[in-house]
């Protein structure tokens, strides 16, 4: 079983801007970050994001 340092729930803009502050941050060098987000991966398009 993998095991993870921190473990972020949501894939939202908050989640996200965690995980790019912890990920950023020389201290969070060796340590893994999760992301779990509920929603299925969107498809993007030229101007739309479909779900």
């Amino acid at each position: 079983m993998k095991k993870f340092y921190y473990i972020i729930c949501g894939g939202g803009a908050t989640g996200l801007l965690l995980s790019h502050s912890l990920i950023s941050d020389n201290f969070f060098n060796n340590k893994s970050v999760l992301i779990i987000e509920k929603e299925p991966k969107l498809r993007m398009t030229k101007h739309l994001v479909l779900g």
